[in-house]
């Protein structure tokens, strides 16, 4: 079934230009109010999860609440979105823009 068109909201319509191959979302006061009490490697496994998914960190998105680790994060290339109160559907919408503009100025061979 074909899809429709993107809506009129200029947000929508440049996120739907490029897509990040690889979205990732903290869990812990991201994706809901509670703190997860895990022993696992440093937040996003940094080159690790590049190495295994052989996705470059300029393909990736990051949606996190500490400020700590979205600037981490954006170190390695990866398109970072702070949420400070909990994941919203503007968020993801602003991080799909900000995803489709820092692709725009990618060279061609790197997208």
């Amino acid at each position: 079934m074909p899809r429709s068109p993107p809506s009129g909201d200029p947000l929508e319509r440049q996120a739907m230009c490029r897509k990040p191959a690889l979205v990732v979302f903290d869990l812990d006061y991201t994706l809901w109010p509670f703190w997860v009490d895990t022993h696992v490697d440093p937040p996003f496994h940094k080159k690790r999860l590049n190495q295994q998914s052989g996705i470059p960190f300029h393909r990736m998105l990051f949606f996190d609440d500490e400020s700590r680790n979205i600037r981490d994060v954006g170190m390695l290339g990866v398109v970072c979105v702070p949420v400070p109160t909990g994941m919203t559907l503007s968020l993801l919408k602003e991080g799909l823009a900000s995803f489709a503009q820092c692709s725009d100025s990618l060279p061609a061979n790197k997208v």
